[in-house]
């Protein structure tokens, strides 16, 4: 592997120095043990196992021999909320800090846990910043540079909704899909704990923050995949 894709498996930027190459390819390796270790079936646990080889190739390339002694948590994007104007039957964003009401934790084949806050109003998905508080997905050919939307309500308890961008603007190109369904979703739709949004090739599964953030990960770890929508790119 090359630099590049040294940096694309571990999910760093490019400028990444080498103590953070180390650090990421510790968190890995760990990450990947544990995924192993509570695989649901031979094919996950081959899956994972192939990549605690891979980690352990590029360790060696870089000179590393010693066991990883702790376990670096992934990183958590904390978006900057700014207000918006109510489009399309969406509330306005007013919140004055990134207050998470709820999480989307990724959890698509081969890639690592990673979770996302959602916050009180409206929350942009895509592979660039919007207007507003951006979950970005870099890594995915298939994610639009605004792709879809996510609203937080206000109420007891608060309400959770997924659109396409269309309702926006211009529809993404690949669309967004609920709980592994073949039919890409046209319109603004409730979601609820445990629903799982396709976006791209990139699955995000809907958790409230009702629970420390590292229980919620290791549970979604430890959870089986929903199927993936085939996406016609045709």
């Amino acid at each position: 592997m090359n630099k590049k894709e040294i940096l694309e498996f571990l999910e760093l930027p490019d400028g990444a120095n080498d103590r953070e190459i180390l650090n990421r390819l510790e968190d890995k390796l760990t990450y990947f043990k544990r995924l192993a270790e509570s695989a649901p079936n031979d094919f996950l646990k081959k899956l994972h196992t192939g990549n605690i080889q891979k980690v352990n190739e590029l360790r060696k390339s870089l000179g590393v021999t010693s066991a990883p002694t702790s376990h670096i948590a992934p990183p958590i994007r904390h978006s900057a909320p700014i207000s918006i104007s109510s489009q399309s039957g969406f509330i306005e964003n007013q919140v004055k800090g990134p207050e998470f009401l709820a999480w989307l934790v990724r959890h698509t084949e081969n890639q690592s846990t990673k979770p996302f806050g959602l916050q009180m109003g409206l929350n942009y998905v895509g592979r660039t910043e919007q207007s507003g508080p951006t979950i970005l997905i870099e890594n995915d050919p298939y994610v639009s540079r605004f792709h879809a939307i996510f609203e937080v309500s206000p109420g007891s308890p608060a309400r959770f909704f997924v659109a396409d961008a269309s309702l926006m603007g211009k529809p993404s190109k690949n669309g967004v899909y609920i709980n592994g369904q073949a039919q890409r979703i046209s319109e603004k739709q409730q979601l609820f704990e445990g629903d799982t949004i396709q976006i791209g090739n990139t699955k995000l599964i809907l958790r409230m923050n009702r629970e420390n953030i590292n229980n919620i990960v290791r549970q979604v770890e430890e959870s089986e995949y929903m199927k993936t929508v085939v996406i016609d790119i045709f």
